[in-house]
């Protein structure tokens, strides 16, 4: 019992590093958008030589000589730049930067633009003196997208004859190309440049503004501001019936797409699955859902306006029922019986977070001791002995000579991982709690072994239903960096750590009571004092400050808020679950008003 004690004495302390989260993240999200909207990219249109490229911008009078700039060839894999290049001259629009190829991590390569074209010939500003030849393929590039491919047929010295041998959109292809990109690699290199030079300083004052001004109300107020604050401002906000009626009109446009493609994509994942299993040969469905979509949508409107209210009907539909036994179970043998399902769980979510595990140790170890024994032999490998003995020879390694970390990129990608891990560690202690609580006499109370409970907590898991949630939601990462300010950039990966050693602690603040889909018991103390769900508030947060760097257009904001919604779908269900399973959360409820926000929500 001494856990429950320390973290009672502690709840203060995690009251505030909470709630400095919550604004430290909100912080990140503004300087983000004010950011991108400071930010402007051009992609390289012309190597000159081994050391000098050209771009044609929009703002020549923005550089200046010998100004230096970042150079990025931008994606998921790769998110720091490539190298910098530095302003040699100014002709017109087009800029000519001059670049040390032995300072540059991954090679400049070749890049040009589409500059003529005749009879579906097009003319390229890249010829022979760069290497190029008869046959070889460049990539086409609409400013950042990748959407076709050029065939070299005449080179010439200065520039090379090419024909288009595919297209993103065959059917679609334009009338013309000029002034597209070309290039050898799949993405695009591209330069980044800040248009007021000292907006970032600004904003990096601002935040630390913001948070003493924060620490001086919480003092000034000796609580929470958020709790003094927040349910004044929720009060002022006028709720008409109209107007309460249309916003959950438009409401159910999102939900009866979401529900939907969910549901069809799901039945094709398993029905692949199944076939691969069984049959050995995948059987790939690819049905239309937008029939069901009209039919949940017509359903969803039909209820709304006449008078009831479609999620709540929904809620009662789905709702718990009371576990395997329609109660609590009482006798050994549905207590047994009860344990055997749970192995199910176990194994299903054990497994793969020692995937995470393995994983995480991999990119970690990597980054900072890059001739360490690998830990992964091939791209992807299921979870084993021999790759744990690989993960534990790699990290002796490691404990044993000096880090050599590239950049601070490279070093907080093993701080992070390394703590992810701790976290980890911690869901497997309470996986391993529950097998062998028998021993000491403690059983499960509940499992919430239906399909809602496994879809709401297996959606957070990407070897699991996570795939198919990715599949219909767009990119998120997009295709320039968002954040490009060295100092902001550092800030968002510490921000970020700071949310992964929250999260961490959230975890072990369970202790034995972790579990998914599973009541042993209500956790009163510590964050869970704060609000009721602090472990899916804070590692939501961090894959979304994670994902900051790459928040390039509306469809990357739109895919990386899938992290906050998967996650509070879940937490309903849970609330859920635990109220019909365990009168204590119900008394637990009423003294943690809050489920994610205190004083707000």
């Amino acid at each position: 019992m001494r856990a429950p004690r320390f973290w009672g004495r502690a709840e203060p302390i995690c009251r505030v590093a909470y709630e400095f989260c919550l604004l430290l993240a909100v912080l990140s999200m503004v300087v983000v958008l004010t950011l991108r909207w400071n930010t402007r990219y051009f992609n390289v249109d012309a190597t000159n030589d081994s050391t000098h490229v050209s771009a044609t911008v929009t703002t020549p009078e923005r550089f200046s000589i010998g100004e230096h700039f970042s150079a990025y060839r931008f994606n998921p894999d790769w998110q720091e730049p490539i190298g910098k290049v530095e302003v040699a001259g100014r002709i017109e629009n087009s800029i000519t930067f001059k670049f040390d190829p032995s300072s540059f991590r991954w090679p400049m390569g070749r890049q040009g633009r589409v500059i003529g074209v005749e009879n579906n010939v097009y003319t390229i500003n890249l010829g022979s003196n760069l290497g190029l030849v008869k046959g070889n393929r460049l990539n086409l590039f609409d400013e950042r997208l990748r959407v076709g491919q050029l065939e070299v047929i005449d080179p010439q010295p200065d520039e090379s004859r090419a024909v288009l041998v595919s297209y993103r959109t065959p059917s679609a292809v334009p009338q013309s190309l000029l002034g597209l990109t070309v290039g050898e690699f799949e993405i695009a290199n591209q330069i980044t440049v800040e248009q007021i030079t000292g907006l970032p300083a600004v904003e990096g004052g601002l935040v630390i503004a913001i948070l003493l001004g924060y620490c001086g109300l919480w003092i000034r107020l000796k609580s929470s501001p958020l709790e003094a604050v927040g349910p004044k401002l929720l009060a002022r906000f006028p709720r008409h019936p109209l107007t309460t009626k249309i916003f959950q009109s438009l409401l159910g446009i999102p939900i009866a797409w979401f529900g939907s493609e969910f549901l069809a994509r799901s039945s094709f994942y398993f029905i692949r699955i199944l076939s691969e299993n069984l049959a050995h040969a995948p059987l790939n469905l690819n049905i239309p859902s937008w029939p069901l979509a009209l039919v949940v949508l017509g359903i969803y409107e039909g209820l709304l306006w006449s008078g009831k209210s479609p999620i709540k009907a929904a809620g009662a539909w789905i709702a718990f029922k009371g576990g395997l036994f329609r109660r609590e179970a009482r006798e050994m043998p549905e207590h047994l019986t009860m344990w055997l399902f749970h192995l199910v769980i176990v194994y299903a979510f054990g497994r793969t977070l020692g995937a995470f595990l393995q994983e995480n140790a991999s990119q970690g170890l990597s980054a900072s001791w890059p001739k360490a024994p690998p830990v992964k032999l091939s791209g992807v490998e299921p979870v084993s002995l021999d790759g744990f003995a690989r993960t534990i020879h790699s990290t002796a390694y490691a404990l044993t000579n000096a880090p050599h970390p590239a950049n601070f990129a490279d070093g907080f990608l093993t701080f992070q991982t390394a703590v992810y891990n701790l976290c980890i560690l911690g869901c497997l202690l309470g996986y391993g709690y529950s097998l062998c609580s028998w021993i000491w006499g403690k059983k499960i109370r509940n499992i919430d072994f239906t399909l809602i409970g496994w879809a709401s907590n297996a959606v957070c898991y990407g070897p699991l239903l996570g795939v198919v949630l990715w599949q219909m939601l767009p990119p998120a990462m997009g295709r320039e960096p968002t954040v490009t300010n060295e100092s902001i950039v550092v800030l968002m990966l510490l921000v970020a750590g700071l949310l992964n050693v929250a999260y961490t602690l959230s975890i072990w603040n369970l202790g034995t009571m972790f579990g998914v889909m599973t009541d042993k018991g209500v956790r009163t103390t510590g964050f869970y004092a704060v609000v009721r769900h602090p472990s899916y508030t804070l590692e939501s947060l961090m894959f979304v400050v994670l994902m900051f760097r790459g928040l390039s257009n509306p469809a990357q904001w739109f895919a990386v808020m899938g992290y906050l919604v998967i996650y509070w779908l879940r937490s309903e269900r849970e609330d859920q679950f635990m109220t019909a399973s365990n009168p204590e959360y119900t008394s637990y409820k009423e003294n943690v008003r809050y489920k994610f926000i205190p004083g707000i929500y």
